[in-house]
């Protein structure tokens, strides 16, 4: 997870130097400190690249997820989104490009479980969901001044966890052990996304929907919970990002 948001803040640095860079030599003209023309840069400027960081609603579907001797009634903390996307202007309008899109947040999913023969009031420890969405998009943005309204649609190989929680440790002889097993599940998937544009900067909403369901992994340990049932992992994003072209001369 920290590696993830890592690379999203470095290509957005390296991104924002890159603009700095090619913004200052425009300005100055490339011969005799004359301005570039107008073509010329609207012929430099077709690579892109934006970065973003928002609000992640998990939006869950279950289907038979139950256990005998637990509750399972989740409860989601605060998360956020994530993103970055290099893209390559077909025309004024119309972008294609690749990216990845990420979520992440912390709930609770278990409570008042019987372990080892003893009551446990209320939640387990924190869970999680985690998403990482691999995407090919397509932005539609038609070009005029001010507010700029968009859509893109992103499909691609999307990895999703859901994580139950810990057991107490002294519940467990102060080992650890996943009695509650995880649920994941890879495979494709779809992100539509509309939203508006002012000059470098958008604000949009998102809704990443997987075509595949979460499952329960098996787990061998003694007194293991089975994780019945299945869970569709969507999520709504509330995203603010900076775009900025690279590759000019």
């Amino acid at each position: 997870m920290r590696s993830r948001l890592t690379l999203t803040g470095i290509l957005f640095l390296l991104a924002f130097a890159a603009h700095a860079q090619t913004e200052n030599s425009m300005a100055t003209g490339t011969n005799n400190n004359q301005p570039a023309p107008t073509a010329l840069v609207a012929r430099n400027n077709k690579y892109s690249i934006s970065a973003g960081l928002g609000y992640y609603l998990p939006v869950l579907a279950e289907k038979n997820v139950s256990y005998s001797q637990a509750e399972y009634s989740p409860e989601f903390g605060l998360g956020f989104s994530y993103f970055v996307s290099l893209d390559y202007a077909l025309t004024p309008d119309l972008y294609a490009g690749v990216g990845f899109n990420g979520s992440y947040g912390k709930a609770r999913f278990i409570k008042n479980a019987i372990i080892n023969g003893e009551q446990i009031n209320g939640y387990l420890k924190a869970g999680a969901l985690e998403n990482t969405n691999l995407l090919l998009n397509i932005t539609y943005a038609p070009a005029r001044n001010g507010l700029q309204p968009y859509a893109k649609l992103g499909a691609g190989f999307f990895i999703s966890e859901l994580e139950l929680g810990d057991i107490p440790l002294r519940l467990t002889n102060n080992v650890e052990s996943e009695l509650f097993p995880d649920y994941k599940s890879s495979g494709l998937g779809i992100v539509p996304e509309i939203g508006l544009k002012y000059k470098q900067f958008a604000l949009s909403a998102a809704y990443a929907m997987p075509f595949k369901k979460l499952t329960g992994e098996k787990v061998s340990e003694p007194g293991a919970y089975t994780s019945t049932g299945t869970i569709k992992s969507y999520s709504l994003q509330i995203n603010l990002s900076y775009r900025t072209s690279i590759f000019k001369n």
